[in-house]
Protein backbone atom coordinates (compact mmCIF):
# COMPACT_ATOMS: atom_id res chain seq x y z
CA UNK A 1 0.00 0.00 0.00
CA UNK A 2 1.79 2.59 -0.99
CA UNK A 3 0.62 6.54 -0.46
CA UNK A 4 3.27 8.24 -1.57
CA UNK A 5 2.02 8.85 -4.77
CA UNK A 6 -0.74 10.66 -6.24
CA UNK A 7 -3.57 10.40 -8.77
CA UNK A 8 -2.05 12.62 -11.21
CA UNK A 9 0.84 9.69 -11.17
CA UNK A 10 -1.98 7.43 -11.83
CA UNK A 11 -3.38 8.70 -14.60
CA UNK A 12 -1.45 7.18 -17.80
CA UNK A 13 -2.25 3.82 -15.83
CA UNK A 14 -6.32 4.87 -15.26
CA UNK A 15 -6.60 6.39 -18.99
CA UNK A 16 -5.24 3.21 -19.99
CA UNK A 17 -7.32 1.10 -18.35
CA UNK A 18 -10.56 3.78 -19.67
CA UNK A 19 -8.86 3.24 -22.84
CA UNK A 20 -9.65 -0.43 -23.38
CA UNK A 21 -13.30 0.52 -21.62
CA UNK A 22 -13.98 2.69 -24.09
CA UNK A 23 -12.73 -0.12 -27.32
CA UNK A 24 -15.08 -2.69 -25.71
CA UNK A 25 -17.93 -0.43 -25.74
CA UNK A 26 -17.37 1.00 -29.45
CA UNK A 27 -16.41 -3.14 -30.36
CA UNK A 28 -20.05 -3.81 -28.79
CA UNK A 29 -22.37 -1.11 -30.11
CA UNK A 30 -20.19 -0.72 -33.88
CA UNK A 31 -21.30 -4.91 -33.58
CA UNK A 32 -23.84 -4.87 -32.55
CA UNK A 33 -25.37 -1.97 -34.66
CA UNK A 34 -24.65 -3.95 -37.56
CA UNK A 35 -25.96 -7.87 -36.46
CA UNK A 36 -28.70 -5.88 -34.38
CA UNK A 37 -29.83 -4.32 -37.98
CA UNK A 38 -29.36 -7.50 -39.38
CA UNK A 39 -31.54 -9.61 -36.62
CA UNK A 40 -33.81 -6.62 -36.69
CA UNK A 41 -34.67 -6.56 -40.31
CA UNK A 42 -35.05 -10.17 -40.19
CA UNK A 43 -37.52 -10.65 -37.14
CA UNK A 44 -39.65 -7.74 -39.15
CA UNK A 45 -39.99 -9.45 -41.81
CA UNK A 46 -39.08 -13.12 -41.53
CA UNK A 47 -41.20 -16.01 -41.83
CA UNK A 48 -42.96 -17.67 -38.81
CA UNK A 49 -40.03 -19.82 -38.25
CA UNK A 50 -37.04 -17.17 -37.76
CA UNK A 51 -39.22 -14.89 -35.59
CA UNK A 52 -39.68 -18.23 -33.25
CA UNK A 53 -36.14 -18.67 -33.31
CA UNK A 54 -34.85 -14.46 -32.89
CA UNK A 55 -37.29 -14.00 -30.47
CA UNK A 56 -36.71 -17.33 -28.12
CA UNK A 57 -33.03 -15.89 -28.91
CA UNK A 58 -33.99 -12.67 -27.23
CA UNK A 59 -35.62 -13.46 -24.18
CA UNK A 60 -33.06 -15.85 -23.28
CA UNK A 61 -30.12 -12.45 -23.79
CA UNK A 62 -32.78 -10.00 -22.07
CA UNK A 63 -34.03 -12.30 -19.52
CA UNK A 64 -30.35 -13.46 -18.15
CA UNK A 65 -28.04 -11.08 -16.43
CA UNK A 66 -25.13 -10.00 -18.44
CA UNK A 67 -22.80 -10.97 -16.19
CA UNK A 68 -24.01 -14.60 -16.52
CA UNK A 69 -23.55 -14.25 -20.11
CA UNK A 70 -20.16 -13.24 -20.18
CA UNK A 71 -19.53 -15.98 -17.43
CA UNK A 72 -20.70 -18.14 -20.77
CA UNK A 73 -18.08 -16.64 -22.99
CA UNK A 74 -15.27 -16.75 -20.62
CA UNK A 75 -15.68 -20.28 -18.76
CA UNK A 76 -17.87 -22.24 -20.92
CA UNK A 77 -17.03 -21.74 -24.59
CA UNK A 78 -12.98 -22.53 -23.37
CA UNK A 79 -14.91 -26.11 -21.99
CA UNK A 80 -15.38 -27.14 -25.34
CA UNK A 81 -12.16 -25.76 -26.93
CA UNK A 82 -12.72 -22.45 -27.91
CA UNK A 83 -10.66 -19.92 -26.49
CA UNK A 84 -10.08 -16.45 -26.86
CA UNK A 85 -7.86 -13.64 -24.88
CA UNK A 86 -9.75 -11.84 -22.18
CA UNK A 87 -10.25 -9.01 -24.18
CA UNK A 88 -11.87 -10.93 -26.94
CA UNK A 89 -13.86 -13.03 -24.64
CA UNK A 90 -15.24 -9.73 -23.17
CA UNK A 91 -15.64 -8.00 -26.73
CA UNK A 92 -17.74 -10.74 -27.88
CA UNK A 93 -20.19 -11.43 -24.54
CA UNK A 94 -20.79 -7.48 -24.98
CA UNK A 95 -21.13 -7.92 -28.67
CA UNK A 96 -24.12 -10.46 -28.07
CA UNK A 97 -25.68 -8.62 -25.87
CA UNK A 98 -25.46 -5.08 -27.63
CA UNK A 99 -26.88 -7.20 -30.95
CA UNK A 100 -29.94 -8.57 -28.95
CA UNK A 101 -30.96 -5.39 -27.62
CA UNK A 102 -30.42 -3.64 -30.65
CA UNK A 103 -32.21 -5.77 -32.93
CA UNK A 104 -35.55 -5.67 -29.94
CA UNK A 105 -34.63 -1.58 -30.98
CA UNK A 106 -34.24 -1.83 -34.92
CA UNK A 107 -37.50 -4.31 -35.05
CA UNK A 108 -39.46 -1.54 -33.13
CA UNK A 109 -38.46 1.19 -35.47
CA UNK A 110 -38.96 -0.79 -38.64
CA UNK A 111 -42.74 -1.74 -37.60
CA UNK A 112 -43.36 1.51 -36.71
CA UNK A 113 -42.94 2.16 -40.73
CA UNK A 114 -46.18 1.01 -42.86
CA UNK A 115 -45.96 -2.24 -44.12
CA UNK A 116 -47.80 -0.41 -47.49
CA UNK A 117 -44.23 1.41 -47.77
CA UNK A 118 -42.34 -2.26 -48.18
CA UNK A 119 -44.60 -3.45 -50.38
CA UNK A 120 -45.07 -1.03 -52.86
CA UNK A 121 -41.26 -0.36 -53.21
CA UNK A 122 -41.19 -4.46 -53.78
CA UNK A 123 -43.69 -3.97 -56.63
CA UNK A 124 -42.02 -1.33 -58.18
CA UNK A 125 -39.30 -3.48 -58.63
CA UNK A 126 -36.99 -2.89 -55.42
CA UNK A 127 -35.35 -5.88 -54.03
CA UNK A 128 -36.13 -6.66 -50.22
CA UNK A 129 -32.31 -5.10 -49.52
CA UNK A 130 -32.42 -2.33 -51.40
CA UNK A 131 -36.06 -1.84 -50.16
CA UNK A 132 -34.61 -1.88 -46.29
CA UNK A 133 -32.18 0.23 -46.99
CA UNK A 134 -33.24 3.12 -48.67
CA UNK A 135 -36.72 3.44 -48.32
CA UNK A 136 -37.52 1.69 -44.41
CA UNK A 137 -34.57 2.42 -42.71
CA UNK A 138 -33.90 5.57 -42.66
CA UNK A 139 -37.65 6.62 -41.61
CA UNK A 140 -37.17 3.84 -38.84
CA UNK A 141 -33.59 5.15 -38.03
CA UNK A 142 -35.75 8.54 -36.84
CA UNK A 143 -37.78 6.90 -33.96
CA UNK A 144 -34.77 4.62 -33.14
CA UNK A 145 -32.15 6.99 -32.78
CA UNK A 146 -33.14 7.93 -28.55
CA UNK A 147 -33.10 4.26 -27.56
CA UNK A 148 -29.39 3.69 -29.52
CA UNK A 149 -27.84 6.49 -27.80
CA UNK A 150 -29.39 5.36 -24.50
CA UNK A 151 -27.75 1.92 -25.41
CA UNK A 152 -24.72 3.38 -26.36
CA UNK A 153 -24.77 4.76 -22.52
CA UNK A 154 -25.81 1.62 -20.87
CA UNK A 155 -23.31 -0.57 -22.88
CA UNK A 156 -20.45 1.64 -21.75
CA UNK A 157 -21.27 1.76 -18.10
CA UNK A 158 -22.25 -2.50 -18.77
CA UNK A 159 -18.41 -2.54 -19.27
CA UNK A 160 -17.65 -2.45 -16.17
CA UNK A 161 -18.95 -6.17 -16.00
CA UNK A 162 -15.99 -7.58 -17.36
CA UNK A 163 -13.72 -6.33 -14.65
CA UNK A 164 -14.91 -9.24 -12.50
CA UNK A 165 -13.53 -11.58 -15.19
CA UNK A 166 -9.98 -10.13 -14.97
CA UNK A 167 -10.08 -7.95 -17.85
CA UNK A 168 -7.63 -4.83 -17.38
CA UNK A 169 -10.18 -2.07 -18.33
CA UNK A 170 -11.31 0.93 -16.22
CA UNK A 171 -13.53 -0.62 -13.06
CA UNK A 172 -10.03 -3.05 -12.85
CA UNK A 173 -7.26 -1.35 -12.55
CA UNK A 174 -8.80 1.54 -10.32
CA UNK A 175 -9.96 -1.58 -7.75
CA UNK A 176 -6.11 -2.56 -7.98
CA UNK A 177 -5.09 1.11 -7.67
CA UNK A 178 -7.23 1.42 -4.84
CA UNK A 179 -6.23 -1.46 -3.09
CA UNK A 180 -2.36 -0.60 -3.66
CA UNK A 181 -2.70 3.36 -2.43
CA UNK A 182 -6.02 3.90 -0.42
CA UNK A 183 -6.66 6.48 -2.25
CA UNK A 184 -10.51 4.94 -2.78
CA UNK A 185 -12.14 8.87 -2.46
CA UNK A 186 -9.75 10.15 -5.05
CA UNK A 187 -9.68 7.49 -7.28
CA UNK A 188 -13.41 6.54 -7.49
CA UNK A 189 -14.23 10.62 -8.00
CA UNK A 190 -11.85 10.52 -11.16
CA UNK A 191 -13.81 7.49 -12.15
CA UNK A 192 -16.78 9.01 -11.87
CA UNK A 193 -15.47 12.39 -13.72
CA UNK A 194 -14.82 10.21 -16.41
CA UNK A 195 -17.80 8.16 -16.91
CA UNK A 196 -19.80 11.97 -16.68
CA UNK A 197 -17.43 12.94 -19.70
CA UNK A 198 -18.66 10.51 -22.30
CA UNK A 199 -21.99 9.36 -21.07
CA UNK A 200 -23.59 13.13 -20.01
CA UNK A 201 -23.12 14.19 -23.60
CA UNK A 202 -24.83 10.74 -25.24
CA UNK A 203 -27.69 11.09 -22.30
CA UNK A 204 -28.29 14.87 -23.55
CA UNK A 205 -27.88 13.78 -27.47
CA UNK A 206 -30.75 11.28 -26.66
CA UNK A 207 -33.00 13.76 -25.29
CA UNK A 208 -32.01 16.19 -28.00
CA UNK A 209 -33.68 12.87 -30.28
CA UNK A 210 -36.38 12.58 -27.90
CA UNK A 211 -37.66 16.46 -28.44
CA UNK A 212 -37.13 16.86 -31.53
CA UNK A 213 -39.23 13.60 -32.72
CA UNK A 214 -42.08 14.84 -30.36
CA UNK A 215 -41.77 18.62 -31.96
CA UNK A 216 -42.54 16.38 -35.07
CA UNK A 217 -45.94 14.67 -33.48
CA UNK A 218 -43.65 11.51 -33.10
CA UNK A 219 -42.58 9.29 -30.49
CA UNK A 220 -39.44 7.75 -29.43
CA UNK A 221 -39.39 3.88 -29.07
CA UNK A 222 -38.98 2.42 -25.27
CA UNK A 223 -35.47 2.75 -23.92
CA UNK A 224 -33.20 -0.19 -24.33
CA UNK A 225 -30.34 -1.84 -22.18
CA UNK A 226 -31.57 -1.66 -19.12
Amino acid sequence: MDRSISVIQLLPLLLKGFGITLLLAAVAIGLGAVFGTLLGSLYAWGGRVVRAVLFMLVTIVRGVPLVVQVFAVFFMLPAYGIKFSAVSSAGIALTLFASFTIMEIVRGGIEVVPKAQMQAALSLGFSYHEAMRTIVLPQALRSMMPSLVNQGVFMVKATSVVSLFGVTEFMYVSKEQIERTLMGFEIMAFVWIAYTIVCYPLTALGRRFEEHLKGRGQTSLAGAGA
